[in-house]
């Protein structure tokens, strides 16, 4: 991709970074930050009482400044498994690029202009690298948020601070360079899933810091022969689409906000599974069936029967997903929660998971799935949605309010909100570390 006459692509990426640094940002862009830096810490506040949370503000206390900052921010706004979601990548942008654009600019000062520019730019770069990188299907093994985290969140902090082009390529070269998770711990219950999005938004910060002290790093990181497509196994059109993806619309408006906390993929199955239910009681179910498409039931962790000793398992499969709805009434961290009974473990040993060929034709970013009961009493009940019923920008408001009120009150909550709604002419932002629930400053 690179040559004579054409930059490599971490030079056109560090270009529109720092584009993305002076430019306008519209009102569109301006609204969609507030919102998902809203449900960031919402998730924040409500993750930060439970066990988890309270083990990784536990952490906070052992280190300091940003890196641990964006640590413990990627963590605990990972911790619900409920974060925002950009489906074409495959990806949570906002537990890297939102805990990562925070410790900045309290690092450094910013104002409000600042931080919106960065969490612009990180979601849409990460955004970006995350379509490439899967291209070609890239191995499955490696956690698609790990690949491309570090990058988008160098590439905010580049737009938020501004730097002169050779920093900014090489800070984008390191943060290639940090690539990294894997995804064993759906299997086993590991709690390395939230720690993921925390070492991203650290490594982001490291690699600006790295270039910003003047380290040179491999211009051609992401297209080379041994570069970052190469390593994980993306298709030969990689640089292409990168470059197209890079010049077209934001990402950050392609990003959704999951309904309920789980794997993104049992969402849809999910929200079928309760709409058969209709507010009332399960009926006596002899089998599940669920209908899905390839890619949702090939994700680590989403095919299976247990154990289900943690709830990392938990929220990660369809079938118990699906039995757990169908047994409660409900999804939520109550009924994950919920000691196994026989009821729910007879449910989850009926449900068959297929792949529908139509589904196969999805057009992106389309989710669809059908859920089937067979009831004892030979009827069979069927519901089929043709994508997640995402929470709309008043829903994600509302579950803000809920989560976040507990650690604020009512006069905080006020003040919190108000500083998030305008945060583009936001002058000081004393108020979101008032209520942070990650590390204090010194």
């Amino acid at each position: 991709m690179t040559t004579q006459d054409t930059p490599g692509l971490a030079r056109q990426a560090a270009r529109a970074a720092l584009g993305l640094a002076h430019g306008d940002i519209d009102d569109g862009l301006k609204a969609k930050a507030a919102l998902v830096l809203r449900d960031f810490l919402g998730c924040c506040l409500e993750a930060s009482r439970s066990p988890a949370g309270r083990r990784m503000t536990a952490f906070a206390g052992r280190d300091a400044g940003a890196g641990a900052d964006a640590l413990v921010g990627g963590m605990l706004g990972h911790a619900l498994i409920r974060e925002d979601m950009h489906v074409p990548s495959g990806t949570h942008p906002g537990v890297v690029i939102l805990p990562a654009m925070l410790a900045l600019a309290r690092r450094e000062g910013l104002d409000g202009q600042a931080l919106v520019r960065g969490i612009v730019a990180g979601y849409h770069l990460m955004g970006t690298l995350g379509i490439a990188a899967r291209s070609g299907l890239a191995h499955r093994h490696f956690r698609p948020l790990g690949i491309s985290g570090p990058f988008g969140a160098a590439a905010g902090a580049i737009a938020a601070v501004g730097c002169d082009e050779e920093t900014a390529v090489n800070a984008l070269a390191f943060a290639a360079n940090f690539a990294g998770g894997l995804n064993q711990w759906p299997w086993a219950g590991g709690q390395e899933i939230y720690v993921h999005a925390g070492m991203a938004a650290r490594n982001g910060l490291a690699a600006l810091d790295l270039a910003r002290c003047g380290l040179r790093a491999s211009p051609d990181i992401l297209e080379g022969e041994d570069g970052l497509f190469a390593a994980i196994g993306s298709g030969p059109d990689a640089a292409t689409l990168f470059v197209r993806r890079l010049a077209g619309p934001s990402c950050l408006l392609e990003v959704t906000h999951k309904p309920v906390a789980g794997c993104n993929y049992v969402q849809t199955a999910a929200a079928a599974a309760l709409s058969l239910l209709d507010g009332g009681a399960a009926p006596d179910i002899r089998r599940i069936v669920i209908s899905t498409f390839t890619a949702a039931r090939s994700y680590p962790g989403c095919d299976s029967t247990g154990p289900f000793d943690h709830v990392e398992q938990r929220k990660m499969s369809f079938q118990y997903a699906i039995a757990a709805a169908l047994r409660h009434g409900r999804l939520d961290d109550d009924s994950y929660a919920e000691p196994d009974d026989a009821e729910l473990r007879r449910l989850i040993g009926v449900t068959e998971i297929r792949i529908d060929p139509v589904f196969e034709l999805r057009t992106m970013p389309a989710q669809p799935a059908r859920v089937e009961l067979v009831l004892a009493d030979g009827r069979t009940l069927r519901a089929e949605l043709p994508d997640v019923p995402w929470l709309d920008a008043a829903a994600v408001r509302q579950r803000f309010e809920r989560e976040a009120m507990p650690g604020t009150g009512t006069a905080g909550f006020a003040r919190l909100a108000a500083l998030v709604d305008g945060l583009w002419d936001a002058r000081d932002l004393s108020a979101l570390w008032e209520y942070w629930p990650g590390p204090r400053p010194a």
